[in-house]
Order: structure tokens, then C-alpha cells, then sequence
């Protein structure tokens, strides 16, 4: 199921997502940015999965969305 490919993760969330994570530090990368199903995904994670879109991408995308991170 994560190596799913979805098309529902916008261009616009990919971008604003690389933008944030290409100004993180380092270390920072490796850190939790949200939690999904008991999942902790760090900010790593996120960007493999979203860049990827697959389907736990979708859901991190949506997640952050609400978070208002992205």
C-alpha cells in the first residue's frame, strides 16, 4: 500500500513541501513532523513519500495541510 501511487497530491503541495524541507537544517530532517496512524514520519520520510505520491504521501500532505505547515 505505501509504494501506491496517487495522483490527489497537488503540484502545489509538492512544491511548497520541497520548499520547506530544502530550508530545514540538517538535523532537522531526521525529526518527527507528524504522526500517522501510531506512525511517526520524519521530515525525511515525508519528502520520499511525497515526492514519490504514494498514498501515505497523500496522507502527509494532508495532514501538514492541516496542520497548516504546508
Amino acid at each position: 500500500m505505501a509504494n501506491e501511487t496517487i495522483s490527489s497530491v497537488g503540484k502545489d503541495s509538492i512544491s511548497s513541501f520541497n520548499l520547506i524541507y530544502a530550508n530545514l537544517p540538517m538535523n532537522e530532517r531526521f525529526q518527527t513532523v507528524v504522526v500517522i496512524v501510531d506512525q511517526p514520519i520524519s521530515w525525511e520520510m515525508a519528502y520520499r513519500e511525497i515526492n514519490n505520491k504514494t498514498a501515505l504521501g497523500n496522507k502527509i500532505s494532508e495532514a501538514l495541510i492541516k496542520l497548516k505547515i504546508l
